[in-house]
């Protein structure tokens, strides 16, 4: 069994107190090292992190191929700068084939992904979703070679839990019995598609719909709703949480500009509708009045700009103006 350490298990103090199993080597920290198989023709090049912070691009030191072996390299990186991960020790899939291996085991993300082929570059992903941020299958790779290559990839599926994410939408639901079949024919399509072990889901309620304020006012209803609709699916399936985002119908339409205040409302919720560069230059102003240190640093982001937006369109609802408009 070999060892190539990462950010979560660099050398540090803790790591070192840890001891393993004679049958492990671990590949060295300070330079790139090279295990060789003689019985089965197989070179292994990797190194391990020394610090959990690594900025390097450690696949520039890596040596190259050795002939009449089957090269893999082994390496924890965010090879291609994906930026939902941490940037720890970069490079491109270029930089790993101009090493000449035939194969990349690579760590570090924890989805199973598929970068490249011929060579083959490939992040087999993590045996076991931690929380709802991994959600879907988890395991190893098989992979078959047949005269110094990669003849085929099986995964094998080891996860003993399984996390889900189930968006349902209510847009244009005005009643109950339908906003329950939605939820059902939701839940039911999602879980049978994880399929396999336990199940524990997220479920986001969101869109336009009549049931707002029913929802809002009672959210024990729709909860055990769900939990009704999950338990026909499944004896093994169990909520994580629910997050409800619905927002009452707003006909733009039908709203009469009577005061400047009403105008901006309109005209910026219209904007909305069309572009998001619209709404971050319409608050641009008021963003301008804050300083960095007042403002949270995902405010103005895409998601950040998604949940003002809302709040907007509820502010709006909730107004005076509102109520005088609807009472028309």
């Amino acid at each position: 069994m070999y060892l190539s350490r990462g950010n979560h298990d660099a050398e540090s103090g803790i790591t070192k107190a840890v001891t393993l199993p004679s049958e492990v080597e671990t590949f060295s920290s300070r330079k790139p090292q090279t295990f060789e198989i003689p019985e089965l023709k197989v070179a292994l090049h990797g190194q391990s992190f020394s610090d959990r912070a690594v900025s390097d691009n450690l696949t520039l030191s890596f040596p190259q191929a050795l002939p009449g072996r089957f090269n893999i390299g082994v390496l924890h990186t965010n090879c291609g700068g994906r930026k939902a991960h941490q940037n720890y020790a970069p490079c491109s899939v270029e930089d790993l084939v101009q090493r000449g291996y035939q194969y990349w085991a690579l760590g570090h993300v924890h989805e199973y992904e598929v970068l490249n082929t011929h060579p083959h570059v490939v992040f087999p992903g993590n045996l076991q979703g931690r929380n709802i941020r991994e959600c879907g299958r988890k395991g190893a790779l098989i992979v078959n070679v047949q005269d110094g290559e990669v003849a085929s990839m099986t995964r094998l599926l080891v996860d003993q839990v399984r996390w889900a994410r189930i968006p349902v939408d209510f847009t244009g639901i005005d009643n109950e019995t339908a906003a329950i079949e939605q939820l059902r024919n939701r839940i039911k399509e999602d879980i049978d598609a994880v399929g396999g072990p336990p199940v524990v889901f997220r479920i986001n309620v969101s869109g336009e719909t009549d049931l707002h304020r029913t929802i809002r006012s009672t959210p024990g209803w729709l909860k055990e709703e769900v939990l009704a609709a999950a338990s026909h699916c499944s004896e093994s399936v169990w909520l994580e949480s629910l997050e409800v985002e619905t927002s009452e119908p707003l006909a733009l339409g039908s709203v009469q500009a009577t005061s400047s205040v009403a105008l901006d409302l309109k005209a910026m919720l219209m904007g909305l509708t069309t572009s998001k560069d619209v709404f971050r230059a319409a608050i641009d102003p008021i963003r301008q009045k804050f300083s960095p240190m007042q403002v949270p640093e995902d405010l103005f982001s895409d998601d950040g700009m998604e949940q003002l937006a809302k709040d907007a369109r509820e502010l709006l609802l909730s107004s005076d103006f509102a109520k005088e408009e609807k009472s028309k």
